[in-house]
């Protein structure tokens, strides 16, 4: 006797406006990491840029393009920090969507598969691209075999003592970690429930402990209490969160983020808490007049790209973009062709890795969640 088939999971469905907007946000917020790094941070803080990918430090006397002067006019705003703010306020915003079609089981093995294959492939090819910089500039590989297979473990790296190569796997650190948090209050999320705030209250109350004791305080902790600000918007869009309620959520979490900056790790580099400021401002604006954003082809394509792209820009332009400085390019075709190239490798990162590993996960989180009996199609794209 033939098997029964099974029913497929959940099409998504097309989202309304005032969700439309924050996946409009996904795709500039990773634009504008990527243009804090090729026309910021590499020009700006020289040792930096090349101090990741091991290669001779850009000489002085290479003129700094007058773009590059123009996009950065102060110290006091970093398109970097703007844009990873934006995207820990859209991972909060969305992320409790999750739990109207999936349970906790489903959510993490959804996850997993959408955060995992993506990254590994692009360090790897972060590593090649050290790698390649390194013969070019005739200068041994760097990296370890131990540091680069803790590496891969994205959420548990730091813990286990693994260096950060890219630059960028901190910001994933802090969202794996965001994300079993989100599985540990499944029931309040699906429900809206503001009792999922008993969440940042903890953390809050581990940070005075954490201080009390002379510990240091995990760099993530205040990113976490930063990132339940858009599950507080979360919860006002599902009519779970009237608006005095969430203005005085979002002002307590944000305080609360501001102390825990001040009192943590990062307390010498506070400037870049105005860019955090800047962009709770800009998502509250946006979430206020979703109307703007309409769908459009530009915006869904960084929309789509914005997670491979995020992740294989960095190191791998910083080396392009020394070598072909090193022949004699002009900084503004260098700069082209590093932006096009990563806007390329993204998109076949994309279209390649991503987009089957993460149909593959939701197909797995919606067999894992059958029981909730209530899968229905999805608001937004987590």
């Amino acid at each position: 006797m033939a098997r029964a088939m099974e029913p497929a999971p959940p099409a998504v469905a097309v989202a309304p406006p005032r969700v439309e907007f924050a996946n409009a946000l996904r795709g500039l917020a990773a634009l504008f990491v990527l243009m804090s790094h090729h026309l910021g941070q590499f020009w700006l803080d020289r040792s930096l840029a090349v101090g990741y990918a091991d290669m001779p430090r850009l000489a002085d006397s290479v003129p700094t393009p007058l773009l590059v002067s123009i996009l950065n006019p102060t110290r006091y705003f970093d398109w970097g920090a703007f844009g990873v703010a934006l995207f820990f306020l859209i991972s909060g915003f969305v992320i409790p969507f999750a739990f109207e079609r999936y349970g906790w089981k489903g959510f993490l093995a959804g996850r997993f598969f959408r955060i995992y294959p993506t990254y590994a492939v692009g360090f790897t090819a972060t590593l090649l691209a050290i790698y390649l910089g390194g013969l070019y500039f005739d200068r041994p590989f760097p990296h370890g075999l131990p540091d680069m297979a803790l590496h891969y473990l994205v959420g548990f790296r730091a813990l286990l003592g693994g260096p950060n190569i890219d630059g960028i796997v901190w910001t994933l650190d802090v969202e794996v970690r965001f994300y079993i948090l989100c599985a540990l209050a499944a029931v309040w999320l699906r429900r809206g429930s503001v009792l999922v705030f008993l969440l940042p209250a903890v953390l809050a109350v581990g940070i005075l402990a954490a201080l009390s004791l002379g510990r240091p305080l995990p760099v993530s902790t205040q990113f976490l209490l930063f990132m339940f600000i858009g599950v507080a918007f979360n919860l006002h869009y599902r009519g779970r969160l009237e608006r005095a309620p969430l203005v005085f959520v979002i002002a307590t979490l944000f305080f609360l983020f501001v102390g825990a900056w001040h009192l943590g790790r990062l307390h010498g580099i506070s400037i870049q808490l105005w860019s955090y400021g800047a962009a709770l401002g800009c998502f509250a604006l946006a979430y206020a007049g979703p109307q703007g954003w309409a769908r459009n082809r530009l915006l869904r394509f960084l929309a789509d790209i914005s997670y491979p792209l995020y992740v294989v820009h960095a190191i791998a332009g910083f080396v392009l973009l020394r070598v072909l400085l090193d022949r004699g390019v002009p900084a503004a075709a260098a700069i082209a062709a590093v932006l096009l190239g990563a806007l390329a490798l993204a998109w076949l990162i994309h279209r390649f890795v991503e987009a089957p590993t993460h149909r593959f996960g939701r197909r797995l989180a919606y067999r894992l969640s059958r029981n909730l009996g209530k899968a229905g199609p999805a608001t937004v794209e987590a």
